[in-house]
């Protein structure tokens, strides 16, 4: 196991970003973080939204405002406002722009909140707009709740988080 030296521990716990990992290595005093094993990341978005997550590796350019997680990620969205659901989210790869709240998931990709799931090889999250677009391989939309069951699929989704909309765009197919 190593530790980043203190120095580097204190600029690795300012910004937007927490990570704790069996195994870190730092470089430009905290700037550029790698971790492996076991890690959990805590990103703080611009809107005020958290995003907690587990992986087996992860990566961070403060710089750039950018990391990146794989290795099985999981992670989980928490809205500032509480009355909007948590989102659990889970990929091969999951990539995050913090600045502008921006999010890539690809691979095996499941988004679930409220009983709602999407699924896809690939979704995006645009914060700013608060809208989410899977449109790659063929996407599948599952509402899951006692006496309501929706399962629909199109080759392209797109939803918007606060007004709680979707939308199915071309070869639309599904039950109700």
């Amino acid at each position: 196991l190593t530790a980043p030296a203190s120095a580097e521990r204190k600029a690795m716990e300012q910004g937007p970003i927490r990570i704790t990992a069996e195994e870190t290595e730092s470089k430009e005093t905290g700037r550029y973080v790698e971790a492996r094993g076991n890690v959990h990341v805590d990103y703080e978005l611009d809107t005020g939204d958290t995003i907690h997550s587990i992986s087996k590796f992860a990566r961070y350019d403060q710089k750039e405002e950018f990391g990146e997680l794989w290795g099985n990620p999981k992670a989980v969205w928490k809205r500032k406002d509480a009355t909007q659901p948590d989102t659990a989210l889970s990929a091969e790869k999951i990539s995050l722009r913090v600045k502008g709240s921006e999010l890539f998931a690809s691979g095996n990709v499941e988004a679930v909140q409220s009983g709602r799931t999407l699924k896809a090889q690939e979704i995006r999250y645009y914060g700013v707009e608060r809208k989410m677009v899977a449109e790659t391989g063929r996407p599948a939309f599952f509402v899951q709740e006692p006496e309501h069951r929706v399962q629909i699929s199109a080759e392209n989704i797109v939803g918007w988080m606060d007004q709680r909309e979707i939308q199915f765009r071309r070869k639309v197919k599904g039950s109700v």
